[in-house]
């Protein structure tokens, strides 16, 4: 024959077997579960990837409800502020509208006793010179005394 032993053949196929399986459990099953591991590794970021991007969409969508709901709460207080403020504006207004009234009122009382005993008073010098200016025309001439105080004493009393 060829010079090829049953015994080289079976030992070689023995071999080629033996190489076959170390490779295989050496080389190519660490290989293949170290891939395995990343694919599973980068199809569990891509799932976390995609929770933590609709997470963050319903969290943006909570904050945008919750700043809009702030922003609501925000203007009523200013609003309220305002009209509060308002009221306060006119209630002092009227206050010192009132309290202006009051010293005016005041005033026309005050001025309205001053002018009455102004008059008292001026009357009260007018009867005292009409009465001295009477006492010197009587000291002139006597009839004309009587009918002067006649006179003078019913314009007093009207």
């Amino acid at each position: 024959m060829l010079g090829i032993n049953w015994q080289d053949i079976l030992l070689h196929v023995f071999n080629f077997a033996l190489l076959a399986i170390l490779l295989n459990e050496l080389l190519y099953n660490p290989i293949n579960k170290f891939i395995e591991n990343r694919e599973a590794y980068y199809k569990n970021l891509e799932i976390e990837k995609l929770k933590n991007l609709e997470d963050s969409k319903a969290l943006l969508q909570e904050r945008t409800q919750k700043l809009a709901i702030i922003q609501q709460e925000a203007k009523e207080i200013k609003d309220k502020a305002i009209r509060e403020s308002q009221i306060q504006a006119n209630l002092k207004i009227e206050n010192a509208q009132a309290e202006g009234e009051k010293i005016i009122e005041q005033s026309r009382i005050k001025a309205k006793l001053e002018r009455d005993t102004l008059i008292r008073n001026t009357r009260k010098d007018l009867k005292e010179v009409v009465v001295e200016a009477a006492a010197k025309l009587a000291l002139l001439n006597g009839n004309v005394y009587d009918d002067f105080l006649d006179h003078t004493e019913e314009d007093i009393d009207e």
